[in-house]
């Protein structure tokens, strides 16, 4: 099992998270859309896992 990736050890994937941390809110959905397709639940789907340290 490969050791968990945090924010401390990549600061790559730091950065990215101070930048989506700048976004508008989910409740703003002229940016982010509606529904199961909404770029919102796409970047939770991908980012939960990395930010749990499951790369």
């Amino acid at each position: 099992m490969t050791e968990p990736i945090t924010l401390a050890d990549d600061p790559d994937l730091a950065h990215l998270i101070d930048l989506l941390d700048m976004l508008r809110g989910p409740e703003v959905t002229s940016l982010w859309g509606e529904g199961d397709h909404s770029i919102g639940k796409k970047f939770a789907s991908r980012l939960r896992p990395i930010l749990n340290g499951h790369p």
